[in-house]
């Protein structure tokens, strides 16, 4: 056996054993971790202020408290280089319009290009990611919250540009949804510019008692807001829902009065020139579109609006609608009702001479002036028809079907103010004599009261009916 293993432990000089040291534990001290979440608000903001806004749009997505920190970044003087990069600090030397963004005392500029266009979207895109957890209630809320920021020095500035670039970014956020929550956003959207109720700008507009003209700067902020949002920057897909709902909220009755002036003050000609701005109501009722090029820039909005009704739950209105847009402000020109009709085509004009006349035959004291909305309506068809070099087969295949509609007692009557139209048109061009318009137009006059006449003539003496080829022959002469 090992010697080893009988050693025996020795005694200390003083008689105690030999004790080994206390052994000293091994704690193991575990350190909490410090990382970017734990630095201040400020601190996390100002980094924030280094980014771009694809960049912000990231780490909103990271974690919860990183997206806490993005979304109170929103409102602050610091991000505003990050989230409107295409609005810079206005000088003097600067002669486009100058905005205020909440949050600082500075007066921004806003160059309408490509760039202010990519940076709205990117901003739509931002906010939708950053809000993909909340309601659609609260992701509004927040968008609208946004866009609140941004408001015009003066109120007489052209808002056009700004609430095109608002539209753009409300509409990247809202692509893609349900229609139920589309139909959601667009009342809350209204709901929101319009705060106040009955006291807000699109309700002192639509009020009966409202006369339209008579503040031009009112108009004009609804008119940009209403036709950005609600229709002209809407993504393919949803006009249809956004146009519907911005009707039913103006007028929950469906009063047909209050929805024309809606569809009119979104489609009518506006100028921004400081001599000459506000809604240019006075066009339908003095201007007459010389060619089919001036007639449909002039009316391309509203044959848009009314077209996209048409494949909606208010379609059965159009006709009832129309009656009420050629009376607003007050009685359009033969021309101008002609211009519409034909550029809603062959249907619709059916549809708006049918109702117009059972609103007249049903009535029991008839006369001649009771049919001067169907006059206007067709003798602005045959001039239209005739300064847009088309044919006339179409204009006259209304005729037949107006006269049809009307009982026979009443026919008299009607043709009476067919002539009183026409002899009305020649009495405003003998008064213009010399003017530009008049020469072209007596000459359009002419041929329009040649060939009516000869087709009145035919179907009330002769009873035959209309020469094909006089029907189908172009305006060439």
């Amino acid at each position: 056996m090992s010697p080893h293993l009988h050693t025996r432990k020795r005694v200390s000089p003083g008689g105690d054993w030999m004790v080994s040291p206390p052994k000293r534990m091994l704690v193991s001290q575990h350190q909490k971790k410090v990382t970017i979440l734990d630095l201040p608000e400020q601190v996390i903001h100002q980094i924030f202020s280094h980014c771009s806004l694809p960049q912000l749009s990231n780490i909103s997505q990271v974690c919860k408290q990183l997206n806490t920190f993005t979304m109170s970044f929103l409102n602050t003087t610091s991000s505003i280089p990050v989230l409107f990069p295409s609005m810079t600090v206005a000088t003097d030397q600067h002669t486009m319009v100058k905005f205020f963004i909440s949050g600082s005392e500075k007066e921004y500029s806003l160059n309408m290009n490509k760039m202010a266009i990519t940076n709205f979207k990117q901003l739509g895109i931002m906010v939708k990611k950053m809000t993909c957890l909340l309601t659609t209630r609260e992701r509004v809320m927040v968008s609208t919250q946004l866009m609140s920021r941004l408001s015009p020095c003066s109120t007489l500035s052209p808002s056009s540009q700004m609430m095109s670039l608002c539209g753009v970014f409300l509409h990247q956020i809202v692509k893609g949804w349900t229609d139920e929550e589309v139909v959601l956003t667009a009342r809350l959207v209204f709901n929101t510019f319009n705060s106040g109720g009955s006291e807000g700008p699109v309700a002192s507009v639509m009020a009966p008692s409202y006369h339209l003209g008579s503040r031009p700067e009112m108009e004009m902020h609804v008119r940009n807001f209403l036709s950005s949002v609600f229709y002209k920057e809407v993504a393919f897909g949803q006009e249809r829902l956004w146009l519907e709902t911005l009707l039913l909220q103006v007028s929950p009755m469906r009063d047909i009065t209050t929805m024309t002036r809606v569809l009119l003050l979104i489609s009518s000609p506006a100028k921004e020139q400081d001599w000459q701005f506000g809604v240019q109501w006075a066009d339908h009722v003095e201007a007459i579109p010389a060619t089919y090029a001036v007639a449909s820039a002039r009316y391309h909005m509203l044959v848009s609006l009314l077209n996209t009704i048409r494949q909606g739950q208010l379609d059965f209105l159009i006709p009832s609608i129309l009656f009420t847009i050629f009376q607003t402000p007050s009685s359009w020109l033969p021309e101008n009702v002609g211009s519409v009709l034909l550029l809603l085509g062959n249907q619709t004009s059916y549809l708006y001479l049918q109702h117009t006349i059972r609103q007249v035959t049903t009535r029991e004291d008839v006369c001649t002036n009771c049919f001067k909305s169907i006059s206007t309506a067709v003798i602005g068809l045959a001039l239209m028809s005739a300064r847009f070099r088309w044919s006339f087969g179409p204009v006259f295949d209304r005729l037949d079907e107006v006269v049809m509609q009307v009982p026979g007692v009443q026919r008299e009557d009607f043709f009476r103010a067919i002539w009183k139209a026409l002899a009305e048109e020649v009495t405003d061009i003998r008064q213009a004599e010399g003017e530009d318009w008049a020469v072209e137009g007596s000459m359009h006059l002419f041929k329009v009261i040649r060939m009516i006449g000869q087709k009145m003539t035919e179907k009330a003496f002769m009873h035959l009916p209309a020469a094909t080829e006089e029907r189908d022959m172009g305006i060439e002469e």
